[in-house]
């Protein structure tokens, strides 16, 4: 389940939270690892990358299961994405990966730009192909 709040200011968005409800397997899986689980950090970045006024987001995994149990105190596990935090989140997920793709938010933000306006040209040359143009 994805479910996404938003804190508003001034009609913006300024941050926000992702939050998953894993299995009690997974959950303890994430809160192991620590920080944001690989196969989400792309989506998270992502919460950045599409509006420049978000400041922070927030990734939380919580497990329903563990509530009224022992291990109840374990059932919330939260990470607070700070922007400025961005260059040195990347580095560390790319680096972990051990695949030096990227060395910040700004490069990554350059390489999104420049794959969505290649999509946008490839896009626009199949209309023109389908319209006969």
């Amino acid at each position: 389940a994805v479910i996404y709040e938003c804190e508003f200011a001034c009609d913006k968005v300024i941050g926000g939270v992702e939050i998953k409800n894993p299995s009690p397997h997974v959950h303890f899986k994430y809160i192991n690892d620590g920080g944001i689980p690989d196969e989400y950090f792309c989506q998270v970045l992502s919460m950045f990358l599409v509006n420049d006024d978000v400041e922070f987001w927030y990734f939380m995994s919580f497990c329903p299961e563990l509530v009224g149990t022992d291990y109840e105190h374990l059932a919330k596990h939260q990470v607070l994405i700070l922007k400025e935090d961005l260059d040195n989140l990347i580095k560390s997920y790319y680096a972990k990966k051990r695949k030096n793709k990227y060395e910040s938010y700004e490069e990554v933000k350059e390489k999104l730009i420049e794959f969505t306006n290649d999509v946008n040209e490839k896009f626009e040359s199949i209309k023109q192909n389908v319209k006969g143009e």
